[in-house]
C-alpha cells in the first residue's frame, strides 16, 4: 500500500503503514491460503495449470490492499487484471523470480558447509534482502496491469486508496 500510495504522490509514515497493515492481516493471510491452495490445486492436476493459475492470481493481495477487496473478490480481480496479459504478467514474474534466486544464490552460496543454524540464519537474512524487491514487482505488475486495462490515473488511485483505507 505505501509503495502505491507513493506513486500517488501521497508520503504514508511508517505508523500509518503498519496499522494498515494490521488492520488487513487476516484478509491477506485468507487471500493468501486461498491463492496457494488453487495453485497447488493446479499443480497436483499437472504443472502447466498450476503455473497458469498462479499467475493469474499473482496480483491478489495487492487489489486487496489498494482497492479494498476481500477474499475471493480480491482474486477475481487478479484474474480479471491478468487476462489477456498473461504473458506479459508470467514474463514480469519470472524475471524478479529468478533475480531473487540469483540474489538468494549469492548471498547464501558462501554458507553452504557451515552448520545448519547458520545456513538458517543466513537464509533468513537474504529473505529479508529479498522480499521487499517481490513485493514491489508485485506492485508496479498490479499498477501497471489497471493501466494497460483501465487507463488508471493518480486521481483513481489516490480514491481507491483513500476508500480502502477507511
Amino acid at each position: 500500500r505505501a509503495v502505491a500510495a507513493e506513486v500517488a504522490g501521497e508520503d504514508p509514515g511508517v505508523e500509518q503503514s503498519y496499522r494498515f497493515g494490521f488492520h488487513r492481516f487476516w484478509s491477506v493471510l485468507l487471500v493468501s491460503v486461498l491463492v496457494g491452495l488453487a495453485t497447488i490445486g493446479g499443480l497436483i492436476l499437472f504443472i502447466i495449470p498450476g503455473i497458469y493459475i498462479g499467475v493469474r492470481l499473482a496480483v491478489s493481495i495487492e487489489a486487496l490492499v489498494v482497492e479494498g477487496r476481500r477474499g475471493t473478490q480480491a482474486m477475481g480481480r487478479s484474474w480479471g487484471l491478468v487476462g489477456g496479459h498473461w504473458w506479459h504478467a508470467f514474463g514480469t514474474l519470472l524475471v524478479a523470480a529468478l533475480l531473487t534466486g540469483l540474489v538468494n544464490a549469492l548471498i547464501t552460496a558462501p554458507f553452504s558447509a557451515t552448520s545448519w543454524f547458520v545456513q538458517a540464519v543466513v537464509a533468513a537474512v537474504a529473505t529479508v534482502v529479498t522480499l521487499p524487491y517481490g513485493v514491489l514487482v508485485g506492485v508496479l505488475l498490479y499498477l501497471d496491469l489497471r493501466a494497460r486495462k483501465e487507463g488508471l490515473t493518480l486521481e483513481t488511485l489516490r480514491t481507491d486508496l483513500q476508500t480502502s483505507a477507511a
